[in-house]
């Protein structure tokens, strides 16, 4: 049986370097990753949680053409974990790659996210399920979906673009039917 664990890898840096060398290494990664994938365009995701607990997400992309309305974030519940924001810009960058039927790597400033997709114990099952499915869609289709962790706030004008995004989603009126408080965050599975 083929592995189906999502290719996650993480740029060789850590918050301790000097940003211009956080920089450069997640670029040089970041085209190392993408020579292994043909065709692949290149999706920044971010999620944001503000301090006065308004939470949401947001996908951009220099190489894809924006969804129907252009590149918004989403606004998600309030008091969402951070990990649950980053969660939810991934699902969107998936769900985005699956519909249109590209290949894809998919940068993201979240190693708790990353690192959620890949655990067989993770938290927020029922999300990182939902990535799971979509990454099975992907591959029936003979797509390839790769992720990459990069640093945040380092210059890379993408990642600060979905971050703006993402901030931004913050301030936007939640989808009908949609809760304002997120369930407890003691209920790893939602």
């Amino acid at each position: 049986m083929e592995d189906s664990s999502p290719q996650v890898s993480f740029t060789p840096t850590s918050k301790a370097d000097p940003p211009l060398l956080q920089k450069q290494l997640a670029l040089e990664h970041i085209a190392a990753v993408s020579s292994s994938v043909p065709a692949a365009p290149h999706l920044y995701v971010d999620g944001s949680l503000q301090p006065d607990g308004s939470a949401g997400c947001a996908v951009y992309s220099l190489d894809v053409a924006p969804p129907e309305g252009g590149w918004v974030g989403r606004r998600l519940p309030n008091l969402s974990s951070s990990t649950y924001c980053e969660l939810q810009g991934l699902l969107l960058a998936v769900s985005l790659l699956c519909q249109r039927r590209l290949n894809g790597v998919v940068m993201c400033d979240s190693q708790s996210a990353l690192q959620a997709i890949s655990s067989p114990q993770p938290t927020h099952r029922c999300l990182v399920h939902q990535i799971l499915l979509q990454l099975v869609a992907t591959r029936d289709n003979s797509l390839t979906i790769r992720f990459l962790w990069i640093s945040s706030h380092v210059g890379i004008a993408a990642n600060d673009k979905v971050d703006l995004l993402a901030k931004t989603a913050c301030g936007l009126p939640l989808p009908d039917g949609a809760t304002l408080l997120h369930p407890p965050s003691s209920a790893s599975n939602s």
